[in-house]
C-alpha cells in the first residue's frame, strides 16, 4: 500500500514475492523456475525475517555469510531381532546407533577445523515398535540436521557421515540405509548491497538501532536462492522486548508484538526507494 501510493515517484520497477512454502520444499526455487526473476527483469532482491534474539526497534545486518544451508540425513540401522534374554543370536541395532551417533560428534570436534562453522544435531530417533521390554528390534532410525556455510564442506560431511555409518555397522554385521537431502544453498548477503541497506535502514530506526551480527546463524533460510541469482541482501528486524527475553522460534510460546510489522514495512519501503534512486 505504501510503495503502490509512491509509485508515481519510483524509478523503476518493484517486484512482491509472496513466497509459499519455506520450511518444507522451499518456495524460492521453484518460483524461479517458473520466471519469479525476468519479465521484468529483477537486478537486486531484499528481505528480511522477524527475529526473536534482535530487541523491538533494531535491525541486525550481516555483510556475507548470514544463514547457513539446513541439510536433512535420514538413517536405517537394519540388524536382526531376537529375544533380548539370548544377545547373542541377535544383531541389535540400538548400541550400533548408539555407537554411529557418538561417533557422529567427532565429525565437529576432532575431523573439522574448529574455524570452519558446522553443526550436526541428532534429532529424531526411534527403535522398535512394540511395548514389550525383552524384544530385541530388528531397525533403529536416526534423523538430523547438518549446517554448513560453504559446499566443499558440505559435501565433505555428507561423505563422512556415510563413511564412520559404513564402517560402524559393517564392524557389527549390521547393514544400513542413508539418505542425505541438501535443501537450500547458504545465505550469503552481498556487501554492496548490504551497504546500501545499512544506509537506509538508519534512516528508518536510525544510526543506532541498526548494527553488524557477531556472527552468521545456523539457521537456515531459502532466500538463498535469490541470492545466488542476483545481489541481494537479507536482513533481522527485530521482536524481543529486551535482550533479556529472546523470543523463541519454532517454540508452541512463539509470540511477539505485530507492531514490528511496521518497523518491518518502513525498513522494505525505504530500501526499495533508496536502490531504485542509487
Amino acid at each position: 500500500m505504501v510503495l503502490s501510493e509512491l509509485k508515481d515517484d519510483l524509478h523503476g520497477n518493484i517486484k512482491f514475492m509472496f513466497q509459499p512454502d519455506e520450511e518444507i520444499e522451499g518456495g524460492a526455487k521453484p518460483m524461479i523456475d517458473e520466471g519469479i526473476l525476468e519479465n521484468p527483469h529483477v537486478d537486486a532482491a531484499f528481505g528480511a525475517h522477524l527475529w526473536g534474539e534482535v530487541k523491538e526497534g533494531m535491525i541486525g545486518i550481516k555483510h556475507g555469510p548470514m544463514m547457513a544451508s539446513p541439510d536433512i540425513f535420514n538413517i536405517k540401522i537394519i540388524g536382526k531381532g531376537g529375544h533380548g534374554g539370548v544377545p547373542q543370536n541377535s544383531i541389535d541395532p540400538i548400541p550400533i546407533l548408539s555407537q554411529v551417533i557418538n561417533t557422529f560428534q567427532t565429525i565437529v570436534s576432532r575431523k573439522n577445523n574448529p574455524l570452519n562453522p558446522l553443526v550436526l544435531s541428532c534429532c529424531h530417533v526411534k527403535a522398535g515398535n512394540t511395548d514389550c521390554h525383552n524384544a530385541i528390534p530388528t531397525e533403529a532410525i536416526l534423523g538430523g540436521t547438518v549446517r554448513t556455510f560453504d559446499e566443499k564442506t558440505r559435501t565433505w560431511a555428507q561423505k563422512t557421515i556415510e563413511d564412520i555409518l559404513n564402517g560402524i555397522t559393517i564392524s557389527q554385521g549390521a547393514t544400513y540405509e542413508y539418505e542425505y537431502i541438501k535443501q537450500f544453498p547458504p545465505l550469503i548477503n552481498d556487501y554492496h548491497m548490504t551497504d546500501l541497506v545499512m544506509s537506509s535502514l538508519k534512516k528508518v530506526v536510525g544510526e543506532e538501532n541498526v548494527f553488524e551480527l557477531n556472527e552468521p546463524s545456523m539457521g537456515g533460510e531459502d532466500f538463498a536462492y535469490l541470492a545466488k541469482e542476483v545481489p541481494a541482501s537479507f536482513v533481522f528486524v527485530g521482536i524481543a522486548e529486551d535482550e533479556n527475553h529472546p523470543v523463541v522460534h519454532h517454540n508452541s510460546k512463539f509470540q511477539w508484538n505485530d507492531k514490528n510489522m511496521k518497523v518491518l514495512c518502513k525498513a522494505l519501503c525505504q530500501v526499495s526507494i533508496d536502490y531504485l534512486s542509487s
